[in-house]
């Protein structure tokens, strides 16, 4: 910061200009990733669509995980276009910064896809329970399966940027 009156500051610490993110071109890997969590959000709101059409108390009740589903869909997608507006864990200069901006969309088109996911088998498990089912036997394996592979994500995701700083 400068103050008024003086050329330089005595005791600030200038930041130098931020690097200009460039324009990135969606690879085959990060379009796929885009229409399979677009894909998984259609399932969800077949499976959201059949709980409606069996018992629109169930559909009433569980409307708002349709609409969280549809939320996350549109949400990071959102995110993942702009991904300068991301906070990162390392420090980006002019020369990692197109390293670091592929990095930061594929890390949110993979949580995309596994949130979906998550969202789908909880739909599909309450429903499961609404026509007396037993998704006990198959939901805790899936959802842990599912969040185990988030974490998994994110940590290979947290170790690339710190490998390509």
């Amino acid at each position: 910061m400068r103050r008024q009156g003086t050329e330089q500051s005595e005791g600030f610490w200038f930041e130098p200009a931020e690097p200009t993110v460039p324009k990135l071109s969606w690879t085959r890997f990060e379009t796929a990733l885009l229409i399979a969590s677009a894909l998984s959000v259609v399932v969800g709101m077949l499976v959201f669509a059949q709980g409606w059409r069996m018992s629109p108390a169930w559909g009433r009740k569980n409307l708002r995980d349709a609409l969280v589903l549809c939320g996350l869909y549109a949400g990071i997608s959102l995110a993942a276009i702009r991904p300068r507006l991301m906070n990162l864990p390392v420090r980006v200069t002019q020369a990692n910064v197109a390293r670091q901006a592929r990095l930061v969309r594929h890390l949110l088109l993979w949580v995309q896809l596994e949130a979906i996911w998550l969202m789908v088998i909880i739909l599909v498990a309450k429903l499961d329970d609404a026509l007396g089912g037993t998704s006990a036997d198959w939901f805790f394996p899936a959802f842990l399966a599912i969040f185990v592979s988030l974490w998994i994500t994110m940590g290979v995701n947290l170790w690339s940027a710190y490998r390509a700083r």
